[in-house]
């Protein structure tokens, strides 16, 4: 039997395909400003008037969000593909962060939160 040897640069060329260094991107991205907003979302909230306690509870709000969605979203991605979900996840996650954007007051931050974490 013969084997044929896989050149480094096959491998790498099967590993940089288009779908793939466009998800990389999209969750570079994502990650990107979510690292940017998430240290500085609480001195925001604080700023428009949310007590320490309704801070905590726009923070954990994402959390709660992605533990009671993330079973049915996966279902979603296998019947509807990956690449929908995916970019319905990020049109969310761009709604949401607008949402933070438009809040005139500390309450209707909560709804951006839910959006965040669904597309989380």
């Amino acid at each position: 039997m013969t084997t044929v040897a896989i050149s480094p640069w096959q491998t790498l060329r099967g590993l940089m395909r288009r779908e793939v260094v466009l998800v990389c991107l999209v969750i570079f991205g994502a990650d990107l400003v979510s690292g940017i907003l998430s240290p500085t979302f609480s001195l925001y909230a604080q700023g428009l008037g949310a007590s320490l306690a309704f801070v905590g509870a726009l923070s954990s709000i994402v959390g709660l969000t992605q533990l009671v969605t993330s079973m049915p979203i996966g279902i979603l991605s296998d019947r509807y593909g990956r690449k929908v979900v995916l970019v319905s996840g990020m049109l969310l996650f761009a709604l949401a962060t607008f949402s933070f954007a438009f809040a005139p007051d500390a309450l209707l931050l909560m709804p951006g939160r839910i959006l965040w974490g669904l597309a989380s």
